[in-house]
């Protein structure tokens, strides 16, 4: 069900103003929230992370005791740094553990193509060697959102709830064709431009280690609000060309991953699930005047189309529940934290209630 503010939100959606380079785009990466480096630095620990079977790692970083586990997956582009303002509050109230993608923050690359059901299994094989057991509350903010769907699906006896931050919809890309067409077609030519400069990098890591060049694409994703130790470590992590191409192939199936969230038998009764919306859409990138008038022109098509989405997505459940954030961007886990925490630990007291 709707919280009785959706309408009133879904009008000041309709009347924004910018354009949506939306949830499951790939088009900036790790954007740093705005917490103190000493709740970054707890993100340098490698205390949980685990070796999966083909010799690569997987990090995780849990806090906290009790049950159910949190489980939290970072948007496309983002690592676990992501949840510094949120995952410490849960750990107060239960279990909560983040990990990071291949080839982002502190896991190894990976050999295999980068989509989400490929990405997903990677989580369901550290969860296993980890001994992170449920049951799960699924977290996910953008690509998250469809990694928690499929999660879900492949071990619904185990998730017992779950909270979509701002989550990429299934079909998302086809869907925001259809009613923003400009808008896609901004994100095809966005997406590989990326990939080639992320395969750029890799080559010059390989081949240039030493230039200026090479110390730039090996700062990728450093944010300056970062420690030493913490900018230190993820610096020496992407002297490893291999992430680069990892982190390219992840772009470079920006589409195929809402695609693969799709599953028309989707049912999860009565489990308790809360999707919260943003509600300022991101910046238009920089066009001719004539493109970025038409880039506007369709943002309200294709924000109505995600907030329809989301919808969808609260109402999978008999007890799912769609909320508006107002005045907040697509991340809204480093802009309003307690707007997560608080529906995370909605969702924990439900589960433990039933």
């Amino acid at each position: 069900m709707s919280d009785e503010n959706g309408v009133v939100m879904k009008r000041r959606m309709l009347a924004s103003l910018a354009t949506v380079v939306c949830a499951a785009s790939t088009t900036s990466f790790a954007q740093a929230p705005p917490a103190p480096n000493a709740a970054f630095d707890v993100y340098l620990s490698q205390e949980a992370s685990v070796r999966l079977e083909d010799g690569r790692s997987l990090h995780l970083v849990c806090m906290g005791a009790g049950s159910p586990t949190v489980i939290l997956s970072a948007g496309a582009g983002s690592w676990s740094v992501t949840w510094a303002r949120v995952q410490g509050e849960l750990a107060t109230l239960t279990r909560a553990c983040a990990w990071d993608r291949p080839g982002f923050g502190f896991s190894s690359a990976s050999p295999m193509p980068q989509n989400v059901v490929n990405t997903t299994m990677d989580l369901e094989a550290a969860l296993s060697r980890g001994g992170v057991e449920g049951p799960y509350v699924m977290v996910g903010h953008s690509l998250g959102g469809h990694e928690s769907l499929i999660f879900a699906d492949r071990h619904r006896s185990s998730v017992a709830g779950m909270v979509l931050v701002d989550p990429g919809i299934p079909d998302h890309w086809a869907r925001i064709g259809r009613s923003a067409p400009a808008i896609l077609k901004v994100n095809h030519e966005i997406w590989p431009r990326q990939a080639a400069e992320l395969r750029q990098c890799a080559r010059v890591v390989r081949f240039e280690a030493d230039s200026a060049e090479a110390d730039r694409c090996r700062r990728i994703g450093v944010s300056p609000n970062y420690s030493k130790p913490l900018s230190d470590a993820l610096i020496q992590w992407s002297a490893d060309p291999a992430r680069f191409e990892t982190r390219a192939s992840l772009v470079e199936n920006s589409e195929l991953h809402s695609r693969l969230a799709l599953n028309p038998d989707r049912d999860y009764g009565s489990m308790p699930l809360i999707v919260l919306s943003s509600t300022i859409p991101d910046t238009p990138p920089p066009d001719p005047p004539e493109r970025r008038a038409t880039l506007l022109a369709e943002t309200p098509r294709a924000m109505a189309e995600m907030f329809k989405g989301h919808e969808e997505l609260a109402a999978l459940s008999r007890m799912g529940v769609h909320r508006s954030v107002p005045d907040v961007g697509h991340f809204i886990q480093t802009a309003k934290p307690e707007v997560v925490t608080a529906a995370v630990a909605e969702i924990v007291q439900a589960v433990r209630a039933h």
